[in-house]
């Protein structure tokens, strides 16, 4: 089998205009962010929920229907890795997961 070099270099931009149109390889995972980017209330579920708890990382995935789900990634007091879910909807903050890996 031989392969045409030049209608492969072709293809290329067109799989790259798909990607970005898709959000990339990526796009269900989110955007890292700071603390500082988390809606007010957003923040205030998880401080009412986990008062002294800080995260080390924040995602913040769009689900596309007006839903924005931040995940909070950490680790607990006794050093295990914590993953927090809260969806952020028409100006409501909701916990979806308390995942502490023990």
């Amino acid at each position: 089998m031989t392969v045409d070099i030049n209608n492969t270099l072709r293809v290329i931009p067109i799989l790259l205009l798909v990607l970005a149109a898709c959000g990339g390889p990526d796009a269900s995972e989110g955007r890292d962010i700071g603390m500082e980017q988390v809606p007010e209330r957003v923040r205030g579920a998880l401080e009412t929920k986990f008062p002294i708890w800080h995260p080390e990382r924040i995602t913040e995935s769009d689900q596309g229907d007006g839903v924005v789900v931040y995940e909070f990634f950490g680790k607990d007091a006794a050093g295990e890795v914590a993953r927090i879910e809260i969806k952020w909807a028409e100006g409501h903050a909701e916990l979806l997961l308390d995942e502490r890996l023990r």
